[in-house]
């Protein structure tokens, strides 16, 4: 798999490599928590957003967990040991109702998830911990060498369109070969219902369908 890092630092060539096509990804990941780390915004899928709190406080000495979550930290090494789903993440979480048909979805906001002082901290404190973290994280402020083709559905809930319109604005300033194409939801195959509620993962098959258009398009010459 290209990584970021891969393709800017020249280790992977354009000859290797024809062109790169990333699909709804948080390229700065700073941009995403300024939408989700708020008191009153509902989160789609909680699961994202503990998910990747416990990442960085697993992988960075300095990140306690405890100090900015509700959720003790045993809760989420059970939560992601690799075993469940969303919705057991949820319950563990304490984010979920089962019995009463809530599965964590859609109607609980980040001060359920983590501390208030935490999230006053980091709207407030250019300096906080995570602000720093997030922003060392940021996939956006590089040049690609490789071609670059952004797909994503418009109405994406969990990560949001502009996350993939933002980084192709900033590529494309910095002199870049991308380019960008959002999927209405009108034509996706898999409309939302009760067992598929996210248009995030009912893209999936048009978006890897327009993939794989674009890179026939490089392969027979349509694309330079």
């Amino acid at each position: 798999m290209a990584t970021a890092k891969s393709i800017e630092d020249g280790s992977l060539s354009d000859v290797t490599l024809m062109g790169v096509a990333p699909m709804a990804g948080p390229y700065n990941v700073k941009d995403l928590a300024d939408i989700e780390l708020n008191t009153t915004h509902t989160m789609a899928n909680p699961a994202f957003l503990a998910d990747l709190a416990y990442s960085y406080a697993y992988y960075y000495d300095d990140v306690n967990l405890s100090e900015i979550t509700i959720p003790t930290f045993d809760k989420f090494q059970r939560a992601f040991d690799g075993k469940n789903g969303s919705v057991q993440i949820h319950t563990i979480l304490g984010l979920a109702d089962i019995d009463n048909g809530d599965f964590g979805l859609m109607r609980h906001t980040a001060a359920e998830l983590f501390k208030s002082e935490f999230i006053t901290d980091y709207q407030n404190n250019a300096n906080n911990l995570m602000v720093q973290k997030f922003e060392e994280n940021n996939l956006d402020d590089w040049t690609p060498k490789s071609k670059m083709h952004f797909i994503q559905c418009l109405e994406d809930d969990i990560i949001p369109f502009s996350e993939s319109n933002n980084t192709y604005h900033k590529f494309k300033s910095a002199g870049a070969d991308v380019s960008l194409i959002g999927i209405p939801t009108d034509r996706l195959r898999q409309q939302r219902d009760a067992t598929h509620p996210f248009v995030h993962s009912n893209c999936g098959e048009e978006a890897y369908t327009v993939a794989v258009q674009w890179f026939s398009a490089i392969r027979s010459g349509t694309i330079k």
